[in-house]
């Protein structure tokens, strides 16, 4: 689904982040979903020891294509992480072959052919990354774009603001 401007998804991540709890991460996701131009979405974040876990995926594919950078150490998540810019790829089949040499062809091969990653930043520093994929090849619109950054920025502060987990 996709909206004319973003104000539905900003009162929807507004209601998320007022009401907190421990689905606030899930519920954002599935707002993105919901309200953006794309086909699946994952979260990941930069945890203290340097490890990139996974916080949220809206399917197993979005939550496999983000692992499978990691692993190779290639592809947009990968480049997002380097930061502090998003990363935007309308069509996997117009990338360079020497730019992300695996990743690319295995992600065309799942159905994906755009992606579109919006770093989480502390300051100066990437801690995370909102990571879109899309079906179709194309450019997200001005609209979707605002309401991506909304989303990561709705998700790094529901992230900086939760419990510590075992904390009394």
């Amino acid at each position: 689904m996709t909206t004319t401007d973003d104000q539905p998804i900003a009162a929807t991540l507004a209601t998320v982040l007022a009401e907190g709890g421990d689905d606030a991460v899930r519920r954002i996701g599935e707002a993105c979903l919901a309200t953006l131009a794309v086909d699946r979405a994952a979260i990941t974040v930069l945890t203290g020891d340097g490890r990139r876990e996974p916080v949220w995926a809206g399917d197993d594919a979005a939550r496999d294509l983000d692992g499978l950078q990691f692993r190779l150490g290639e592809g947009p998540c990968v480049d997002a992480f380097a930061g502090p810019d998003p990363v935007h790829v309308p069509d996997l089949a117009d990338v360079p072959p020497h730019r992300w040499p695996v990743f690319a062809g295995t992600a065309i091969r799942t159905g994906v052919r755009g992606v579109h990653v919006v770093p989480l930043h502390v300051g100066a520093t990437v801690v995370g990354i909102l990571a879109l994929y899309r079906d179709e090849p194309g450019m997200l619109r001005p609209e979707d774009l605002a309401g991506a950054q909304r989303v990561a920025d709705a998700a790094l502060w529901t992230l900086l603001t939760r419990p510590e987990r075992g904390a009394r």
